[in-house]
């Protein structure tokens, strides 16, 4: 099994409500195995942020003949106290572990119908084998960056330079079917970028103007979560380690395949010795 390459990590703000209701009785989940995780930590100004990236711009053409692949990721926001109790009390930092998924599966949907658990986002891809695939879901937010400013006799001229920023979420999955075998082995990235609001403005003065400006100088935050492992259709991986302002909240992410090619069985772990 390859190790997770790489795993970046700058705090993104995001604030979730906890519920009133009551949360159900939570069974720990089955560990079957922990997974190692790696990470770095950044932020920055949003000017060199203006883009939410697109790790995959569909110039992979599909291999003739491939087979095809289901891939759930599911990142939801849960109070820490929940979160502990689902992973046995492993979920508090970065991690990853990989689990049941019938269990996983009950007791994610038994969170969000009771609204202990909040869904960030819900992203299902079809992908081909040994390609990479994406599905993003971002806001553009425009925001004035500058003022080019021309003179005309003793008149200045400042017009406003509008960029567009965008934040939001990137899921990118790679799938490719481990040899003699009908396991799966999944690259997974999940990019979070979000940006602070109220966007901070700063008043400049125009050389030869007495006139200021101002200028709209966007903080967005960025934590890029990436790991490799290789599951059956039986398991799910729980990823831990997106960060939210919230100590006493949590984001996890379940990520779940299935081949999709028609007659393919349920690829499942051999128990025998």
């Amino acid at each position: 099994m390859r190790r997770f390459r790489a795993l970046s990590l700058s705090f993104t703000l995001i604030a979730a409500c906890q519920s009133a209701t009551h949360a159900p009785e939570l069974e720990p989940l089955g560990v079957v195995e922990s997974l190692p995780v790696e990470y770095e930590s950044r932020v920055a100004y949003a000017g060199g942020l203006a883009a939410l990236e697109e790790p995959w711009d569909g110039s992979e053409p599909a291999l003739p003949g491939g087979a095809t692949f289901d891939v759930l990721v599911d990142l939801v926001s849960l109070p820490a106290a929940a979160a502990e109790r689902l992973i046995a009390g492993n979920a508090t930092g970065l991690g990853g572990w990989r689990v049941g998924r019938a269990a996983a599966e009950a007791q994610l949907a038994a969170l969000v119908e009771s609204g202990t658990a909040e869904s960030v986002s819900d992203s299902r891809l079809g992908i081909f084998a040994d390609r990479t695939s994406y599905v993003a879901v971002s806001n553009q937010i425009a925001f004035i960056s500058a003022f080019e400013v021309e003179k005309s006799a003793a008149v200045l001229i400042a017009d406003p330079v509008v960029d567009v920023l965008q934040d939001g979420i990137v899921a990118r999955v790679r799938v490719s079917p481990v040899a003699e075998s009908a396991l799966l082995e999944l690259d997974v990235t999940l990019a979070m970028t979000d940006v602070e609001h109220p966007i901070q403005n700063a008043e400049v003065r125009i050389p030869g103007s007495k006139t200021p400006v101002t200028l709209q100088l966007p903080i967005a935050c960025r934590q890029e979560l990436r790991s490799s492992f290789v599951l059956a259709s039986d398991e799910c991986a729980v990823l831990s380690g997106l960060a939210t302002t919230d100590p006493e909240r949590r984001l996890l992410a379940f990520v779940r395949a299935q081949p999709l090619t028609h007659g393919t069985a349920p690829a499942q772990r051999s128990t025998a010795p």
